[in-house]
């Protein structure tokens, strides 16, 4: 390519290729540098910004090859080592499909009119000052406030002109235990024992009364007036402390639900040992007063079971599917309010907040889907609605079937108050509530009017399930004379299985690990296998999988108190899953039916 052109610039003007060479110069370069083809342009290395310098032409050299204009100021070193202040402007080129860079350098005798600010006068540092996005000050010997940056200025939120005329104020931007570390920090670097502090976690007093935090690095520069002073750079860390508070949080949280997952499942296999006995105890006496007792400590069972199973729904993850199939969209409403009002039970107690719902159903259609989803949607706009409610007040809940199912919770305009307190509006952010909504298809409305702000979901009509066959429990039949193996390690549930199917006339033996209920199964002839899930050795699911692959007509029944993520996936290896706690009846209700299904697939 020809750059001829170039010669006619009065200005220096070279080519530089994508490695740093250059492959042309013209004659005013040339003249710059000396007469010799050898001679090179190099950085001024004695000039106190040079390392400033070699970073600003590393970056703008990449900014050019990215297809970016740039320009700065440097201090040259040209022919017989004349310092040449200077205004480089890099231009990218492309040149045999090489990227390429066209300098041109623009020797200036007056930085005052040049667009350089780095060194106008540098006794002030007028750049750094000016200019740097941290917040640096200078202070004297005595701590006391020399010089403050514009970005200073508004971090400790004080006037320039305020605080250079109060010097004494900068110490008192902070906390009283980081003032004396920051005054002993400038003792040390005065009387010589350090040159260099670096000052982690100082906290600063804001006109906000937020904390914030920050680090510092203190270090002498010289000074025609004192002799030198202490210059001082901050480091904001406050997003950094409030991220790691944040994390630290849901670690504990996470740690918390943990505890609290084992916690759930130790209740459940207790209850479910409760209502078992209760109503084995129930067919054993014709007394009313003990019967009265038994069903109502069976009563209280069932509820306590009931609260275990929605705390349970609502923190176990998205890909859990073990309740998949269909349910009054009533109960699931009852669900999601009863969960609510345990976070509003707490919230009368500490803070004095008391908060009432309301209903009015018009459906009892039922819908299937991921019904835990729908749980979280109705709950998070309980939630979103009562949390414009001030001190007290009502939620409306009103459930309607057109052609969809239409759920609306809303508030009275008079209960709305401006400063409402915290509640559990972010069960789930706005954002992600219509995010998970719009994964089951289901729309939400919010509208205000004159009386009332409301918040509607639509439950789509393909989510509602017409002419469901229900007659699966009516369908009571016997289990005897039948040879069932049961592995379970909660002595008290296995004694509660081995009484009641030995009570019917079955032959019943048990194991308490997977590896021994397994060597069991292989030795013998089983029409039955009820299994735990957690279990020593494998899991459940594992367990009824290796029976199923030895022996296909053999029932699988698994019983858990755990809620399991992939337990869809194991269709085909178990017949019958169970949630803990579970009433006998419906246990023995549901293996009969699953019996009845195999031998009418064999016939």
């Amino acid at each position: 390519m020809d750059f001829s052109v170039l010669h006619s610039l009065s200005v220096p003007c070279c080519i530089i290729n994508s490695s740093g060479e250059i492959v042309f110069r013209n004659e005013s370069f040339t003249v710059l540098t000396g007469s010799s083809e050898s001679s090179e342009l190099t950085l001024d290395d004695s000039h106190e910004l040079f390392n400033e310098y070699r970073k600003k032409i590393a970056l703008n050299f990449s900014k050019t090859l990215s297809g970016l204009d740039t320009r700065f100021f440097v201090v040259l070193k040209g022919h017989n080592n004349k310092k040449i202040p200077a205004e480089l402007y890099l231009y990218p080129m492309l040149i045999e499909n090489e990227r390429s860079i066209a300098l041109i350098i623009r020797p200036v005798e007056d930085r005052v009119v040049s667009f350089d600010r780095s060194m106008q006068n540098p006794n002030e540092h007028t750049s750094l000052y000016d200019y740097s996005p941290c917040p640096v000050v200078t202070v004297d010997t005595s701590a006391r406030l020399v010089r403050i940056s514009s970005s200073a200025e508004n971090y400790f939120g004080t006037n320039r002109d305020f605080a250079l005329e109060n010097p004494d104020c900068f110490l008192t931007f902070f906390t009283s235990y980081c003032s004396e570390k920051l005054k002993a920090a400038v003792v040390d670097i005065c009387n010589g024992s350090k040159s260099f502090v670096r000052i982690n976690d100082l906290k600063v007093n804001t006109k906000t009364g937020v904390e914030n935090s920050c680090n510092a690095a203190l270090y002498k520069i010289d000074s025609d007036i004192n002799g030198h002073d202490i210059e001082i750079v901050f480091e904001d860390t406050t997003r950094l402390k409030m991220l790691e508070s944040k994390l630290s949080k849901m670690n504990r949280v996470q740690i918390f639900s943990d505890m609290t997952k084992g916690l759930l499942h130790s209740f459940n296999n207790l209850i479910n040992v409760i209502i078992n006995r209760s109503q084995m105890l129930s067919q054993l006496t014709d007394k009313p007063n003990i019967l009265d007792g038994l069903q109502s400590i069976n009563e209280s069972a069932v509820d306590a079971a009931t609260q275990i199973r929605r705390i349970q729904e609502f923190i176990t993850s998205d890909s859990v599917e073990y309740n998949q199939g269909s349910v009054e969209i009533i109960e699931l409403v009852r669900d999601a309010i009863e969960f609510a009002s345990i976070h509003f039970k707490v919230e009368r107690k500490e803070k004095g907040r008391s908060i009432s719902i309301s209903k009015q159903y018009y459906t009892k259609a039922r819908v299937a889907g991921n019904l835990k989803i729908l749980r979280e949607i109705v709950v998070s706009m309980i939630f979103r609605i009562s949390s414009y409610i001030g001190q007290s007040g009502a939620v409306d809940i009103e459930l309607k079937k057109d052609d969809d199912i239409i759920f609306t919770v809303s508030v009275k305009r008079g209960l709305v108050d401006n400063d409402p307190l915290e509640t559990g509006e972010d069960f789930l952010p706005e954002i992600e509530l219509r995010r998970i909504a719009d994964k089951i298809n289901v729309r939400i409305i919010e509208e205000e009017s004159a009386d009332i702000i409301s918040l509607s979901a639509v439950i789509p009509a393909k989510m509602i399930v017409t002419g469901e066959d229900s007659a699966g429990n009516s369908d009571k039949q016997k289990i005897r004379d039948c040879d069932i193996l049961i592995v379970e390690d909660e002595p008290a549930l296995t004694e509660i299985l081995y009484e009641l199917f030995d009570f019917m006339g079955n032959r019943v033996i048990v194991h308490e690990d997977a590896e021994s209920g397994l060597n069991e199964f292989k030795n013998g002839h089983f029409d039955i296998v009820i299994s735990d899930y957690g279990l020593k050795g494998m899991t459940g699911t594992e367990l009824l999988t290796e029976i199923r692959e030895l022996r296909e007509t053999t029932l699988t029944v698994l019983l858990t108190g755990w809620m399991i993520d992939d337990i869809k996936s194991y269709n085909k290896q178990i017949d019958l899953f169970l949630q803990k706690p579970f009433q006998i009846e419906v246990l023995l209700n549901q293996i009969a039916l699953k019996l009845a299904e195999k031998k009418n697939k064999l016939k």
